[in-house]
């Protein structure tokens, strides 16, 4: 389980959202122009929904390794099938 939480923590590291604040693209040719950086309530709403996704996807995550380690005890512990 350990190895899972890892791998999310390393996933959310790796694309956390703060990063692509520090570098703003702008389209080629624009670079000189003035660009309207009053994006902050789309960029809240857009961060929220990224780690509503990765928290969606730890939870069924979480749920799936403690489905497959009960499914395996269940398996292994069971009187009847002795």
């Amino acid at each position: 389980m350990n190895a899972i939480w890892l791998i999310l923590v390393i996933i959310v590291w790796l694309l956390k959202p703060e990063q692509a604040t520090h570098c703003k693209l702008t389209p080629k040719g624009m670079e000189n122009k003035s660009v309207n950086t009053n994006l902050t309530w789309e960029e809240y709403k857009l961060f929220a929904e990224f780690y509503k996704f990765f928290l969606d996807f730890g939870l069924k995550a979480n749920v799936f390794f403690y489905a497959i380690t009960g499914a395996i005890l269940t398996i292994l512990y069971n009187p009847s099938t002795s």
